[in-house]
């Protein structure tokens, strides 16, 4: 998965200047049951998301070898275990990689021991870290994005918590990417939640984006987020 995962890297970098030529989709599996988990995989792969996310819930609430059960699930994709983790990181890489996770999360507002054990132990094992940049506030995302990227970090993951959003419908969760972007020659990628910020967050640079709520909850989430990645994937061609 790590040979794969370079690989696609590659293909999504242009090695001459760094810029990102076609943004990649990572499609969030944030479910309880794995029966569910697989639904969503099959959603993932209908689309060709190349990246398929074992959420932060479905890691709590059936265990971490649900990240076994979609490596299974989703042959040749890129496995990302959202860990959000923060204290205590070690153990999680090594498991991640031994599972067939090639991507996993450690938060930004952790302590740098933490933070640069995780970065270690998972370029170690084979394993690429997307620091989730989630409670950094705005004016601290440059400077934190910098320090991180000196530190190795991988990814950059933009996110505005569901439960934000979920309370202030109207918040942006594309605020504070140009920053970011500005700041780093990491990938940056945000949570989305319509097309419209997708298309948007292409064109302010980002490199990949996440998706999932609201758009694979509804009956025709394939649809839905068929019609995702064509908006997405069409700007960037145009672009």
């Amino acid at each position: 998965m790590f040979v794969l995962n370079r690989i696609l890297y590659t293909i999504f970098m242009d090695s001459k200047d760094n810029v990102v030529k076609k943004p990649w989709i990572q499609v969030s599996v944030d479910t309880l049951t794995l029966p569910e988990a697989f639904l969503h995989i099959e959603h993932a792969r209908a689309i060709e998301a190349e990246w398929v996310e074992v959420g932060t819930p479905l890691l709590n609430f059936v265990g971490i070898e649900a990240i076994a059960a979609a490596a299974k699930a989703a042959p040749g994709h890129t496995i990302v275990a959202d860990f959000k983790a923060l204290d205590g990181v070690e153990q999680y890489f090594i498991r991640a990689s031994e599972l067939g996770a090639s991507v996993a999360t450690v938060m930004a507002v952790a302590n740098d021991a933490s933070i640069e054990k995780a970065i270690a132990v998972g370029h170690e094992h084979g394993v690429k870290i997307q620091v989730d940049l989630l409670n950094v506030p705005k004016h601290d995302l440059p400077e934190k994005a910098r320090k991180l990227t000196q530190m190795g970090a991988d990814y950059f993951l933009l996110h505005l918590a569901i439960d934000e959003h979920l309370r202030n419908p109207g918040a942006d969760p594309l605020d504070g990417l140009d920053e970011v972007v500005a700041a780093t020659n990491v990938p940056v990628g945000p949570v989305v939640f319509t097309n419209e910020q997708g298309i948007d967050a292409v064109r302010r640079g980002a490199s990949y984006m996440v998706i999932g709520y609201p758009l694979i909850l509804q009956d025709n989430a394939r649809e839905l987020l068929k019609s995702f990645a064509d908006a997405v994937r069409s700007v960037a061609v145009a672009g």
